[in-house]
């Protein structure tokens, strides 16, 4: 038997996690409290010794404590405006946030990427984290 499609196989399976995480954040989500200042500082997507930007530090508190109930006009006031790109632009989300560089993977050649969406009457309902 052939051991190419088993190794195949076994790599999507891997790569699939890394490309969209929703739900189940990255480890290094928690290290930090949310901190509107911090998250609008030029320097909030660079990476420290460890790979993680001051973003992805806050991310958890951000979706679990911050965002819940918050309008789009709210979450842009303590976020910024949301980026005019066209990574995603297939997704029907509201809200795009740069990261910084992707988390968990060997070589850090993408850019890690929060989408938001909005509920009927305008309130933060979900998010998801993205790999391009």
């Amino acid at each position: 038997m052939n051991k190419y499609p088993k190794f195949l196989i076994l790599s999507i399976l891997l790569i699939i996690p890394a490309c969209s995480n929703e739900g189940n954040l990255p480890k290094e989500s928690n290290l930090r409290k949310f901190d509107s200042v911090s998250w609008l500082s030029e320097s909030s997507t660079n990476p420290d010794n460890n790979s993680i930007s001051e973003r992805e530090k806050m991310l958890k508190d951000l979706v679990e404590n911050v965002l819940p109930g918050k309008t789009k006009d709210e979450i842009e006031k303590i976020l910024g405006k949301s980026l005019e790109t066209t990574y995603f632009a297939s997704m029907d989300k509201d809200l795009i946030y740069y990261m910084g560089p992707e988390r968990g993977s060997f070589i850090n050649i993408d850019s890690e990427w929060l989408l938001i969406w909005l509920d009927e009457s305008g309130r933060y309902k979900k998010y998801k984290l993205m790999n391009d």
